[in-house]
């Protein structure tokens, strides 16, 4: 078992992650989503805001702001983003065993997916997706 962990020390690397994902899943759907709801109350009613577009994409299906919605749209969010790194690491290094390693570590550092698990419902990871469509879309135009 130990020379199967010195083998493949990525394993063990992606079962670390998981486990402290799902920790702070936990931790933060058990506590108030005060900023992020507000986020979702935000629209353009009185004027430009910052930050209002999606509140005000929101307000045209709900006339009040459910709590869930603020997990449920956020976690979907990170569902894609998450969804898309994998496919944009995909095509830039591969899916091989060699590579997995370097998958395992980037994706489970703190400052990409557990920090965007830690502010679930803000609007950081909008951008990380954005930024890796872009990514995405510039290379497909390249390689046209």
């Amino acid at each position: 078992m130990i020379l199967r962990m010195r083998e493949n020390p990525w394993r063990l690397m992606l079962a670390v992650n998981v486990a402290v994902l799902i920790g702070v899943f936990f931790y933060k759907i058990t506590r108030e989503p005060y900023v992020p709801y507000v986020h979702l109350l935000v629209d353009y009613h009185f004027g430009f805001t910052k930050r209002a577009l999606i509140g005000a994409v929101v307000s045209l299906f709900f006339a009040q702001v459910p709590v869930w919605l603020v997990f449920a749209l956020s976690g979907g969010v990170w569902l894609i983003t998450l969804g898309l790194f994998v496919a944009q690491f995909r095509r830039t290094f591969g899916l091989d065993k060699a590579h997995m390693p370097l998958l395992v570590f980037m994706a489970g550092s703190p400052f990409f997916l557990k920090n965007f698990m830690h502010t679930l419902g803000h609007f950081d990871i909008y951008g990380c997706a954005l930024a890796i469509c872009l990514c995405w879309c510039r290379r497909v135009r390249l390689l046209s």
